[in-house]
Protein backbone atom coordinates (compact mmCIF):
# COMPACT_ATOMS: atom_id res chain seq x y z
CA UNK A 1 0.00 0.00 0.00
CA UNK A 2 2.76 2.27 1.17
CA UNK A 3 4.87 1.55 -2.41
CA UNK A 4 1.58 2.73 -4.33
CA UNK A 5 1.14 6.04 -2.26
CA UNK A 6 5.25 6.41 -3.18
CA UNK A 7 5.10 5.52 -6.78
CA UNK A 8 1.47 7.53 -7.41
CA UNK A 9 3.36 11.03 -5.50
CA UNK A 10 6.42 10.21 -7.55
CA UNK A 11 4.33 10.47 -10.65
CA UNK A 12 2.45 13.43 -9.22
CA UNK A 13 5.84 15.18 -8.77
CA UNK A 14 7.28 14.38 -12.18
CA UNK A 15 4.05 15.83 -13.84
CA UNK A 16 4.55 19.21 -12.07
CA UNK A 17 8.21 18.76 -12.72
CA UNK A 18 7.19 18.31 -16.22
CA UNK A 19 4.09 21.02 -16.28
CA UNK A 20 6.42 23.66 -14.69
CA UNK A 21 9.44 22.95 -17.18
CA UNK A 22 7.14 23.40 -20.05
CA UNK A 23 5.48 26.68 -19.08
CA UNK A 24 9.00 27.90 -18.16
CA UNK A 25 9.88 26.81 -22.19
CA UNK A 26 6.85 28.63 -23.24
CA UNK A 27 7.77 31.47 -21.27
CA UNK A 28 11.50 31.90 -22.71
CA UNK A 29 10.10 30.79 -26.37
CA UNK A 30 7.22 33.52 -26.86
CA UNK A 31 9.61 36.12 -25.24
CA UNK A 32 12.07 34.82 -28.09
CA UNK A 33 9.24 35.21 -30.13
CA UNK A 34 8.52 38.48 -29.00
CA UNK A 35 12.08 39.70 -29.28
CA UNK A 36 12.18 38.59 -32.92
CA UNK A 37 8.77 40.09 -33.93
CA UNK A 38 10.27 43.44 -32.25
CA UNK A 39 13.42 43.43 -34.20
CA UNK A 40 11.28 42.46 -37.42
CA UNK A 41 9.25 45.67 -36.82
CA UNK A 42 12.80 47.59 -35.88
CA UNK A 43 14.23 46.66 -39.43
CA UNK A 44 10.84 46.95 -40.97
CA UNK A 45 11.01 50.22 -39.92
CA UNK A 46 14.49 51.37 -40.93
CA UNK A 47 13.65 49.76 -44.65
CA UNK A 48 10.92 52.45 -44.33
CA UNK A 49 12.89 55.29 -43.73
CA UNK A 50 15.92 54.19 -46.11
CA UNK A 51 13.13 53.83 -49.01
CA UNK A 52 11.71 57.59 -47.78
CA UNK A 53 15.21 58.65 -47.97
CA UNK A 54 16.73 57.27 -51.60
CA UNK A 55 12.83 58.28 -52.95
Amino acid sequence: MSRISLVSSFSLAAKKLIAFVGIDLAIKESWKYKKSLKFLKEKNRHLKLHKNLFD
